[in-house]
């Protein structure tokens, strides 16, 4: 059965797009990483310094390194590429939830003190509970895991915690199923220090797209028709501005094609922004 389209409020959007860009990044960096190391071979042995070999490259005279120190640097990127990048989704995915919470608050259904003070985990309660609908269990899971890979990288200098991996010893078989399908292998917890690879970012970028797929979901439960017009036409008018006067037919059409775009998720019909545009003298 296919997945009903995303609601694509502003803040899912961003991440959405976030998300491409980190991937579409990491590629790059990792190819151009791999290509490099390819062509080095051809210098193998080489006791000359890299700016010596190819003084042409801009910046390279700060690389004070032979041919073989720089390979052994490239084979080691890509576990430094990878902590730079999973923080990097983890933050995008934060804010995301941040902005489908202010939905929830501009609708005077904002979290308790309670809710706030338990950081994201008490956020992803909120919309539990204020949608009455629960995440799955093994997305849930897996946000939790990144989470904590994301505070070692960030708190603890890229070195395994105990939480992390009682984190992942702790999951249930489904869950584990999921990241190894995302991965391609479980994840190591085993060492001192996190050895991630592009496939661990893989994996983190699976997981909060995933999550943020039940995000829209929990909003088209949890707000109403009304809601929804007074959200869509929030957002139509802060990308588009006030309409001079005698745009109104146009001005519609225009907001019902953002609906179709962004919006057809959701159960507000023409009558409903007709009347949020009415009800704003538009």
């Amino acid at each position: 059965m296919p997945r009903p389209p995303a609601v694509k409020f502003p803040g899912y959007r961003v991440f959405d797009e976030s998300r491409v860009e980190a991937n579409d990044a990491m590629v790059a960096l990792l190819v151009g990483s791999r290509l490099s190391s390819h062509l080095l071979e051809a210098n193998a042995g080489s006791s000359a310094y890299l700016s010596e070999i190819y003084p042409a490259v801009r910046g390279i005279g700060r690389m004070y390194r032979t041919i073989d120190d720089t390979s052994q640097m490239l084979i080691e990127a890509e576990r430094h590429l990878a902590s730079m990048a999973i923080p990097y989704v983890w933050a995008t995915y934060e804010e995301l939830v941040n902005s489908a919470v202010k939905l929830f608050e501009e609708c005077r259904m904002g979290p308790t003190g309670a809710e706030r003070h338990n950081g994201l985990p008490g956020l992803h309660s909120y919309l539990e509970r204020v949608s009455s609908i629960e995440f799955e269990s093994d997305a849930l899971a897996l946000a939790e895991l990144v989470r904590r890979i994301r505070v070692c990288i960030i708190h603890n200098g890229g070195r395994i915690r105990a939480d992390l991996v009682d984190e992942w010893n702790s999951l249930a078989p489904s869950a584990r199923t999921a990241w190894v399908g995302f991965a391609g292998h479980d994840l190591d917890v085993t060492k001192e220090n996190l050895e991630l690879t592009d496939r661990e970012l893989v994996a983190s970028l699976a997981t909060t797209k995933w999550m943020a797929r039940q995000i829209s979901s929990l909003l088209v439960a949890a707000l109403t028709a009304q809601d929804w017009s007074k959200a869509i036409v929030d957002d139509f008018l802060e990308n588009y501005g006030r309409p001079l006067p005698g745009e109104t037919r146009m001005l519609r059409r225009k907001v019902k094609g953002w609906v179709r775009m962004y919006y057809s998720a959701t159960n507000a019909t023409d009558s409903d922004i007709d009347s949020e545009l009415l009800g704003r003298g538009l």
